[in-house]
């Protein structure tokens, strides 16, 4: 079960033994923001939920002044949107919550370990939901630029599969995160960068640059940066990898659209 705290009377909710029923034990219920910050400062709660865009601006602001991660989203007066909004933070709490292979980390490492996986599973095809991507990552806080234009890459390893047996012996999801903080992370003007691996021969590249950057007219310069970055690949790592095509999306929620068009 999860604590969740709201910003709400008990009366806000249209069908109390909901709560319950969707895995919320104990629910505790406060006047206004300033109430629900006091409360987190001396309890964990797992969730908590306001029902206006105001409060959340208002919550997320304290808790980020905080360096507090418990998720937040904004609730509903509708009796069936209650119901799905709940289910779908339940299945939020439910990938920060998983074990993974008993590591310890703290709620800014699981926050960061789900955003890692929602971006490459969209990068590499794997989903295509990217009304759930905002939702969630609305609810963790994102930093990710979610809204920028980006430039998408297809990257080619044609002996993928014998360089991950024979040179790289870490597993593929090390490889690709040191694909993007070792190599491409440091191109200039980029704010965000996630490789994915979409096969063992083929790899999407992810570059956002920053809110106060043109993508437009950055593009020139991003594919020479790619093409010098994967020369430096082929030199330190002795990979063969090479760029087959590039191109612009309007963001990264575009991405999803692509795929759901591949499906």
């Amino acid at each position: 079960m999860y604590r969740l705290l709201l910003i709400a009377q008990p009366s806000d909710v249209a069908d109390p033994a909901l709560l319950r029923t969707q895995g919320y034990d104990p629910v505790q219920f406060v006047p206004d923001v300033a109430a629900a910050v006091e409360c987190i400062g001396q309890k964990t709660y797992d969730a908590v939920g306001v029902f206006t865009d105001k409060d959340f601006e208002h919550l997320s602001d304290q808790l980020k002044a905080k360096q507090n991660h418990t998720p937040a989203f904004v609730f509903s007066r509708d009796p069936e949107t209650q119901a799905a909004i709940l289910k779908d933070v339940r299945h939020l709490l439910h990938r920060l919550h998983v074990d993974y292979i008993d590591e310890q980390y703290s709620l800014e490492e699981l926050s960061a370990i789900v955003q890692y996986e929602m971006v490459h599973n969209l990068l590499s095809g794997k989903a295509n939901d990217a009304e759930k991507l905002y939702r969630w990552f609305d609810m963790l806080r994102s930093d990710i630029p979610l809204n920028l234009p980006c430039r998408v890459y297809s990257l080619g390893m044609p002996q993928g599969d014998l360089y991950l047996t024979d040179h790289w012996h870490h597993g593929q999801q090390r490889l690709q995160k040191a694909l993007e903080r070792n190599f491409f992370s440091h191109i200039d003007h980029v704010a965000y960068c996630a490789v994915s691996f979409i096969s063992p021969v083929e790899a999407r590249l992810l570059l956002v640059p920053g809110a106060a950057e043109d993508c437009d007219s950055l593009t020139d310069a991003l594919d020479n940066s790619v093409l010098h970055t994967v020369n430096e690949i082929k030199s330190y790592l002795d990979l063969d990898i090479d760029v087959y095509q590039a191109g612009t999306a309007a963001c990264i929620a575009d991405i999803a659209m692509n795929n759901t068009k591949e499906d």
